[in-house]
């Protein structure tokens, strides 16, 4: 009986149609004589053979096959698209920390997911970033300006903001 190594990688391997053409090659050779075809039968002077139609025609059919020779196993049309896409892309990335890109914009509404804690350390409570009236907007920013307190931010694993008020001895 006899054996055969399957290939790890399936979808590099390209199964031969006739002799060593695969099917993209065999797609490049024969798609032209469709569109010869087209040609000679729609544009103007229909099914004449005209100067400007067996110019046309014959472009179309050399660029075809050029597009179907194989080069270190891609054919040739694999590669101009490697390369226009090569130089298509950008030469420079700019990094802007400011740019809205890929950030989740929040809304202030009432279902704000924001939390802000006030108390000494040991008895915290919680309230709504949009339940904050302008009286205690007044008092934490004199908590801000204060020299006798100790400051510290700190976040949660969901992205919750905590802000912890301790007296400096």
């Amino acid at each position: 009986m006899r054996s055969a190594a399957v290939p790890a990688q399936i979808t590099t391997v390209e199964d031969k149609i006739a002799g060593n053409l695969t099917l993209q090659q065999m797609l490049f050779l024969t798609t032209p004589a469709f569109i010869d075809f087209a040609v000679y039968a729609i544009l103007p002077h229909m099914l004449k053979l005209e100067p400007y139609k067996i110019f046309l025609m014959f472009t179309i059919t050399t660029l075809s096959c050029l597009m179907a020779i194989r080069i270190k196993n891609q054919i040739l049309f694999a590669w101009i698209h490697t390369i226009l896409n090569f130089n298509r892309r950008p030469r420079y990335y700019v990094f802007d920390k400011n740019s809205l890109h890929l950030r989740k914009l929040w809304s202030e509404s009432s279902d704000s997911i924001a939390n802000v804690e006030e108390g000494n350390g040991e008895h915290l409570q919680r309230k709504k970033v949009s339940e904050i009236s302008n009286e205690d907007m007044v008092i934490a920013q004199s908590l801000l300006g204060s020299q006798t307190l100790n400051i510290s931010f700190s976040r949660s694993r969901k992205g919750e903001l905590y802000v912890v008020l301790s007296e400096i001895e």
